[in-house]
C-alpha cells in the first residue's frame, strides 16, 4: 500500500470506526431496554414500545435537516457535532430514570 493510498482512505477508517461507536448506545435500547425495563426505571412493557417507537419515526422529520446542515457544515463539524449528541444521549439512558427522562 502506497502513502497516497494510505491517506486516502484514513478519513474512511475514522468515519467507520465513530459511526460504529455511536450505534452502540442505539443498539443497547433494541437488545437491553425489552429484557431490563424495570431496571430503567420504566414502569410497563407498553412504554418500552412507545420509547422504540420514538426512536425511530423521530429519524422522519431529523433526516432532512441533517441533510441540510451537512450542505452547509464540513464533514468534520458535522461528525463532531453527531458524534456529541449520541455520546450526551446515550450516557442519558444511564444517568436518568423513568418514562419522562
Amino acid at each position: 500500500m502506497t502513502i497516497k493510498n494510505h491517506l486516502s482512505s484514513q478519513p474512511i477508517i475514522i468515519v467507520a470506526f465513530v459511526t460504529a461507536l455511536s450505534l452502540l448506545g442505539d443498539s443497547m435500547l433494541y437488545i437491553a431496554l425489552p429484557i431490563y425495563w424495570g431496571t430503567a426505571g420504566l414502569e410497563s412493557i407498553w412504554q418500552v414500545g412507545v420509547l422504540l417507537s420514538i426512536n425511530r419515526f423521530i429519524r422522519l422529520p431529523f433526516n432532512p435537516i441533517a441533510g441540510w446542515i451537512y450542505k452547509h457544515l464540513s464533514l468534520k463539524a458535522g461528525l463532531i457535532i453527531a458524534v456529541l449528541l449520541g455520546g450526551f444521549t446515550t450516557i442519558g439512558y444511564g444517568v436518568f430514570e423513568g418514562f419522562a427522562a
